[in-house]
């Protein structure tokens, strides 16, 4: 879990999911896993359905978020000056079920991915994108096509039962 490497108040990862309903069934894994290691790690997951009065503290103490690519273009990246410190620290973007990012959603989702590196480097930040996908065709070019970044390393699971 490369999300959990971020363990320090300094540090915050941001996994994005497709779908609020994948990212809430991500975070009770997570958390559980994460409570073995490392206790202290404040997960979190911000969508449309995140209480009001839960998002400044998600905002200001969560190291890891997960959400969704409409949050983050509704309501984070318009306000990236309330997040500053989050954008400042974010130390890793993590992409999950990247194959599911095609068509019109594809497009918008890597429009919004684009104004996220925008917004990290106007706070001198560069996060690395981390992006997972069991089922793709072509990895190389979709993953160049969403985030705009050239994919460095690709990573083959030979044994599928693992």
């Amino acid at each position: 879990m490369h999300g959990l490497n971020c363990i320090s108040q300094n540090q915050r990862s941001l996994l994005i999911f497709p779908t609020k309903a994948l990212a809430h069934d991500q975070l009770t894994s997570l958390k559980r896993y994460a409570s073995v290691i490392y206790p202290s790690v404040v997960i979190e997951t911000l969508d449309g359905d995140t209480p009001y009065k839960d998002r400044n503290r998600i905002r200001k103490k969560a190291q890891i978020i997960l959400s969704n690519p409409d949050i983050l273009n509704m309501t984070v990246l318009p306000n990236h000056d309330k997040w500053s410190q989050f954008f400042a620290s974010l130390k890793y973007i993590v992409l999950d079920e990247t194959h599911s990012f095609t068509g019109i959603f594809g497009s918008h989702t890597s429009f919004i991915l684009r104004r996220l590196r925008r917004v990290c480097r106007y706070y001198n930040s560069s996060p690395q994108f981390i992006c997972c996908s069991a089922t793709i065709v072509n990895p190389r070019e979709h993953i160049t096509n969403i985030t705009g970044l050239e994919c460095i390393s690709e990573n083959e699971n030979e044994n599928e039962n693992e």
